[in-house]
């Protein structure tokens, strides 16, 4: 591939940005091997099925390095069968930043679980206001939580694995209205970096498909 170019390595998670007459959408996928050849992806599943990329079809390549995001425009230039099925793409000779912020935040509801102690207990509710890489703000009708406590999180996201990690209480805050009253600040503090990179990659999943909606509009 010549030049090593930032964060392409094996084993990275990536995202892949599919746009065909067939597929459209964002599909998780791993760098298996890089040779002379290009670089080898996980075939991209929907529903337990393959799906069938062709030689010659573009895609964007987008992933997370260093607390940032990366992305290329390739192509598919072969598919292979043996030993895994992977689609090898051009490489690139330089990929972009997209994000120039440490962390991207977006205002989203979802449905969150947190508990403090060991894991064997029950879990309180309550729902996301805003998330990022880096934290999570959230409601909750529980009124026990402080600040500086330690608890661990269970985040559901959409078309994706459960994240679960430990987080410190930032602040709470008592808004006194709506079923919710409590209003959670946290940072996420023991969180593995694969699913760090599951909530970065649903934001920006989410980000283009606003973007998407603006330019229709």
């Amino acid at each position: 591939m010549g030049k090593k170019v930032k964060g392409l390595e094996v084993n990275r998670l990536v995202e892949l940005e599919i746009d065909s007459r067939e597929f459209k959408g964002v599909f998780p996928s791993r760098i298996e091997e890089i040779d002379g050849r290009g670089v080898h992806l996980a075939v991209p599943m929907r529903g337990g099925v393959r799906i069938p990329l062709h030689q010659g079809e573009p895609l964007r390549v987008i992933y997370v390095y260093d607390e940032d995001v990366y992305a290329f425009d390739t192509r598919v230039v072969a598919r292979l069968a043996e030993p895994l099925a992977v689609l090898v793409v051009e490489a690139p000779r330089a990929v972009s930043r997209i994000e120039r912020r440490k962390w991207v935040r977006l205002a989203v509801e979802l449905p969150l679980q947190f508990q403090v102690g060991p894991l064997d207990g029950e879990w309180a509710r309550g729902r996301t206001v805003d998330l990022s890489g880096g934290g999570v703000l959230f409601r909750t009708d529980e009124d026990w939580l402080g600040a500086g406590t330690i608890i661990t999180l269970r985040l559901g996201l959409p078309e994706r694995e459960t994240v679960t990690c430990s987080a410190r209480v930032i602040e709470v805050n008592n808004l006194r209205r709506g079923p919710l009253p409590y209003e959670v600040r946290c940072a996420f503090q023991d969180i593995r970096e694969g699913h760090r990179d599951r909530i970065i990659g649903y934001i920006f999943a989410c980000q283009r498909e606003l973007l998407k909606k603006r330019i229709r509009q």
